[in-house]
């Protein structure tokens, strides 16, 4: 049986709180839905919607699971999660990510899912990821 997680969750900042958000989808789809942030794409506002990706977002939602459920091997799917997430069920990291668009199949400890459970995607700004990064030189230019 597969427990489809697409859908309703809710988005936090520290400059936006509880906001609805659709999964799959985006923090600027997320915010443009609700009429938080202008359009990106419309004259000069992308310098403007910018600033809101300077900020780290947690998408977080809850999901049951049956008694069979539980006695079964769990695995959470996840299809492409983007740039730097680190993922929480009930409070335990089960993934730390530092990749675009890479699917994921990782499986659950069964001591870790109850029949209520919450999970929390929480993204690092790639603006203050790219800023702290060591590349001990790699990329240097001249």
């Amino acid at each position: 049986m597969r427990l489809d997680l697409c859908g309703l969750w809710r988005m936090n900042s520290s400059k936006f709180t509880d906001v609805p958000a659709q999964v799959p989808g985006s923090v600027l789809s997320n915010l443009l839905a609700q009429g938080l942030i202008p359009d990106p794409f419309y004259r000069d506002n992308e310098a403007a919607v910018r600033a809101v990706l300077y900020d780290d977002y947690t998408f977080s939602r809850t999901f049951s699971l049956t008694d069979s459920q539980l006695l079964k091997s769990n695995f959470l799917c996840l299809d492409g999660i983007d740039t730097v997430a680190n993922v929480r069920i009930n409070g335990q990291c089960v993934a730390d990510l530092h990749d675009m668009h890479t699917p994921k199949k990782i499986l659950l400890d069964p001591d870790l899912l109850k029949n209520e459970n919450t999970i929390c995607v929480s993204f690092t700004s790639p603006y203050h990821y790219i800023e702290e990064y060591d590349d001990k030189g790699l990329f240097e230019t001249y």
